[in-house]
């Protein structure tokens, strides 16, 4: 269905607007622009490769040119421009990824710390972990995140019991003991 509002076209151009009217002249902008993107197609170019992102790491090092980068490694100006301020910034050729999500409370070296604790007491309650980590680190953590987190690694009661079994002497000669009164047939 036609809108009602037809740009008015004069004969000498296909893309200028007789009318004073600003809705004509937008309706003639967004017809120019459907036209032309029917006849190009707009993509974004290709990533760099690993390989293009170390070569253009190491002509940064070496300070040569931008242009002489781009044209050797074949890819833009703006392209080394970016990869010039990740190395500033990061350190890397590339940015870190953006996390989504919530930041968690637990962080890398609490969760070390609570581990070590747990190669010692594989036994403890979870309410002892919280516990532990408030002593420690001063930190309030809920049961759910303290849930989560030990989901996140693997860590159950099961595979405690079974751990804490394994560690102590008497029990592991106990078992050992009972397996050798087992018979394979």
């Amino acid at each position: 269905m036609r809108s009602v509002l037809q740009p008015q076209l004069c004969s000498s151009h296909s893309s200028c607007s007789v009318s004073d009217d600003s809705d004509t002249k937008r309706l003639a902008r967004i017809a120019d622009d459907t036209a032309l993107s029917d006849h190009f197609s707009i993509s974004m170019a290709p990533q760099l490769a690993p390989s293009q992102r170390e070569q253009i790491h190491g002509m940064l090092l070496r300070q040569l040119p931008r242009n002489k980068i781009a044209e050797t490694v074949g890819c833009s100006e703006r392209a080394v421009r970016r990869i010039r301020s990740r190395l500033q910034r990061y350190g890397t050729t590339t940015s870190p990824p953006n996390r989504v999500g919530r930041h968690q409370k637990i962080t890398p070296l609490m969760r070390d710390a609570l581990f070590e604790q747990l190669a010692k007491r594989p036994d403890m309650f979870r309410y002892e972990m919280i516990h532990f980590l408030y002593d420690r680190f001063d930190l309030e953590v809920s049961p759910t995140a303290m849930s989560r987190m030990l989901k996140t690694e693997g860590w159950s009661r099961k595979t405690n019991r079974r751990v804490a079994k394994q560690r102590n002497p008497d029990l592991r000669e106990l078992y050992l003991y009972k397996l050798s009164d087992c018979r394979s047939y």
